[in-house]
């Protein structure tokens, strides 16, 4: 009879830690993986119509502007957001994503009786520093809108080559950065704890 490893329960504990972990990581990861052949500024939405994308877009860059590093726009987040919500997200997430969205677009164009896109910069910035405050300060049953939006915005923006060799600090460990390397080619992915 084969002995069994015992093991105490922070031990199990930190197994179990990094296994949900992992379930939790996967989706962006993978996004990322399939999002290679993306181009910034030159995406097909797959998931959001033209309003929704042109939101994207707009909301995505007021986020994170174009300044001495590369925005939004220019590390592609926006085809990321769209391939994330398409792709990876649950049917309830992915739904309240679009809904979320629209309703977005609806507040702002009451507000200011305009649609995102056409406000300037100041304005913009004006209405998410807004919208930022209510959705942390508010009393809320689920996660808001643009906290989701801020987060996934974030996500793709970090994950990206010009996120992560242009705006973060970028220090190179196992040889070139080539963001589109088929698996075949490398066999397993790495990974770093």
């Amino acid at each position: 009879m084969e002995e069994k490893e015992l093991i105490d329960r922070r031990e199990a504990v930190k197994r179990a830690a990094l296994m949900l972990g992992g379930l939790f990581f996967m989706p962006a990861a993978s996004a990322v993986l399939k999002g290679c052949s993306i181009t910034p500024g030159d995406w097909t939405p797959v998931l959001l119509n033209h309003a929704q994308a042109t939101l994207t877009e707009h909301l995505a860059e007021a986020i994170l502007p174009r300044t001495d590093t590369p925005g939004a726009i220019d590390a592609g987040v926006p085809a990321f957001i769209d391939r994330m919500a398409g792709e990876f997200f649950n049917d309830a997430d992915r739904e309240g994503f679009i809904a979320g969205l629209d309703r977005f677009a609806e507040e702002v164009r009451e507000a200011t009786g305009r649609p995102f896109h056409e406000l300037s910069d100041t304005e913009k910035l004006d209405y998410i520093t807004e919208a930022n405050r209510e959705a942390i300060e508010g009393d809320h049953e689920e996660q808001p809108f643009f906290l989701v939006f801020k987060r996934v915005t974030l996500t793709g923006y970090c994950m990206s080559e010009p996120g992560m060799t242009q705006h973060l600090r970028y220090m190179q460990n196992f040889g070139p950065y080539r963001g589109c390397v088929p698996m075949e080619e490398v066999g397993r992915a790495w990974a770093h704890f």
